[in-house]
């Protein structure tokens, strides 16, 4: 574990928010609060960067990799109220600027592509609770991008989104939202609203229209900051895990077929501080969570079928 940890161990001048893998895992990506992003590539075991350039007016939120077929793409979203969809010139090992977004009136909380099952698409939530689904007007056009379909989540705000991975049912959106208290402190104003922290949303067969599927019982106490959902992989229900500021993380069950969703498990955090992102392994049989402390733990299910704590990291 410890000559693993040497080999990913790269710094940072800014803060960084989020790091996006490639499909293969052999490239990342960093969005930073300096308003840059980072491209790092693993050479001989070693992280080296390869790329870096100011890519926002604001800072970096989230950055993402499209999926292979669709070129080297990278899309990242911001405070400055804007998507930003880049492309990889390998000749001159630098990144063009194809298309900028920025249809929006508040900030850009999350983006999310679509499987590449459902072709070249790309959803993203603003602190308004706006939901966008951005799509280019061709593959081969990839500097023209526009709306095709937008709805309002909630009025206190989206945090973050994810995308049902199954090519057999219709597209999904499970989105995870903020509190009253947090929207009261963010926009300065009251709200009078049903906190709804966490939302399904699916296409409808008949209509076309997306169309809010579900909205499980409440176990999150404040808004979910991160969503992360498992291949399917033979399961006959999704697994979907969520986590929020009050520091519990929820592993969520929906059947695919109604929409319907039911809590298999809730871990507390025992530090008493959010925890701040959750991330599946490729099986779908291990999560990962990253508390408010930097501590990593990773859990999995055993022979009784209970979830248990298999290892953590304490940040060093």
């Amino acid at each position: 574990m410890a000559e693993l940890i040497d080999k990913l161990e790269l710094r940072s001048e800014s803060y960084v928010h989020c790091i996006s893998f490639n499909y293969f895992g052999d490239r990342m990506a960093l969005s930073c609060a300096d308003q840059s992003i980072q491209v790092w590539n693993l050479e001989e075991n070693k992280w080296k960067l390869s790329a870096k350039w100011n890519a926002h007016n604001g800072a970096v939120f989230k950055v993402r990799w499209a999926h292979p077929e669709f070129g080297t793409i990278l899309a990242s979203c911001s405070f400055d109220k804007s998507v930003k969809i880049y492309e990889e010139n390998p000749q001159e090992n630098s990144w063009t600027l194809l298309a900028s977004l920025v249809e929006s009136k508040e900030p850009i909380e999350d983006i999310q592509f679509a499987p590449h099952h459902l072709r070249l698409m790309l959803a993203a939530c603003s602190s308004n609770g706006e939901i966008r689904i951005y799509e280019p007007s061709s593959v081969v056009n990839l500097k023209v991008w526009s709306v095709t379909k937008m709805f309002s989540a909630c009025a206190l705000g989206s945090n973050c989104i994810a995308w049902n991975p199954a090519v057999h049912e219709p597209p999904m959106l499970l989105i995870g939202n903020n509190d009253v208290q947090t929207a009261t402190e963010k926009f300065g104003k009251n709200f009078d609203v049903d906190e709804e922290l966490l939302q399904l949303w699916a296409v409808s067969e008949d209509t076309k229209e997306w169309e809010k599927k579900c909205v499980p019982a409440r176990i999150h106490e404040r808004s979910i900051v991160d969503i992360s959902w498992a291949q399917l992989m033979g399961r006959s229900k999704h697994l979907v895990a969520s986590c929020s500021y009050d520091g519990i993380v929820v592993i969520w069950r929906i059947d695919g077929s109604t929409g319907a969703m039911e809590s298999e498990m809730n871990i507390r955090d025992d530090v008493g501080g959010p925890v701040w992102r959750v991330s599946w392994d490729v099986l779908g049989t291990m999560l990962t969570a990253i508390n408010g402390d930097g501590t990593v733990k990773v859990w999995k299910r055993n022979l009784q079928r209970e979830w248990a704590e298999v290892g953590a990291l304490q940040n060093r």
